[in-house]
């Protein structure tokens, strides 16, 4: 073991915690100005930063819980939901462009890109309001001093003095097999199949961000992690068939619709069946 590795491993909860936290705001604000200008990568960029954040919360949330946090995850939310519009309104716009131009009206396609641009215009204005400098400000501000390190309770918590590597690959290990427990039931039906991929995504977003501080990764957790990208991946591709499907109605045909789905459908039982 290095005098790296060994330096990382000693991380405590509240260190690997602020780390983590400080990259996602650090991306928020490396993708902004980009993301202002309708960038499709930075917009995604984003997203994943604050998603990443949130699941970081919710890790050590021990330590993490106070009257603070509630205000800003709302905040998370109002900025989330424009930028989830604008991401659904550019993944349509690829489907649309991959389709036989015949199968798309032209009145849809219009309307199409007319929601498009309304969707990147709204998000590139919340992106430059005060409202969102007083956000990324709070969350900083936060991250270093929020109640959750100053209040007596705070203080009195010994998850923050824990180690990380004393307790993150128990809490890893309970976050999967909960994924993997609740897979069987939830691939049965839409709103099931998203709290699903939402809960893999956490998983494989906090895998990831735990690596980037230096908590090893052997190769068991490295094939869980990917799995769990996988099943990620397969479910996020069959929520934008189906949202095309919805918004865009006709321009699927039956056929390849079905095949597509099936096809999404078998991807991520094949990918629990890797993860568990």
């Amino acid at each position: 073991m290095t005098a790296r590795t060994r330096t990382e491993t000693a991380l405590t909860c509240r260190s690997a915690f602020q780390r983590i936290a400080r990259q996602c705001v650090t991306s928020v604000r490396a993708h902004r100005a980009a993301a202002c200008r309708g960038n499709p990568e930075a917009i995604h960029q984003i997203r994943i930063a604050l998603t990443k954040l949130r699941a970081a919360r919710k890790f050590f949330a021990a330590m993490t819980r106070d009257a603070a946090w509630p205000k800003l995850k709302a905040e998370i939310g109002w900025l989330n939901e424009a930028l989830g519009a604008a991401r659904d309104s550019d993944v349509a716009s690829g489907y649309a462009k991959a389709q036989p131009k015949k199968t798309l009206a032209v009145k849809a396609g219009e309307r199409l890109a007319r929601e498009t641009l309304q969707n990147h215009r709204r998000l590139a204005a919340m992106l430059r309001s005060k409202r969102c400098d007083r956000f990324v400000a709070g969350l900083e501000q936060w991250i270093v001093a929020g109640p959750w390190l100053t209040t007596a309770a705070a203080a009195a918590n010994k998850q923050r003095k824990r180690l990380l590597a004393d307790c993150a690959p128990a809490r890893l290990q309970r976050w999967k097999r909960r994924l993997a427990r609740n897979s069987a039931d939830g691939m049965k039906g839409g709103k099931r199949r998203h709290r699903l991929r939402l809960a893999a995504k956490r998983y494989r977003y906090m895998r990831e961000a735990l690596a980037t501080i230096g908590l090893p990764e052997g190769r068991t957790a490295s094939r869980e992690r990917e799995a769990a990208q996988s099943v990620q991946r397969a479910l996020g591709d069959l929520r934008d068939l189906q949202r095309f499907k919805k918004v865009q109605p006709g321009s699927l045909s039956a056929g390849f619709y079905r095949q597509r789905k099936e096809k999404l459908l078998r991807e991520a039982k094949d990918a629990f069946r890797r993860l568990g």
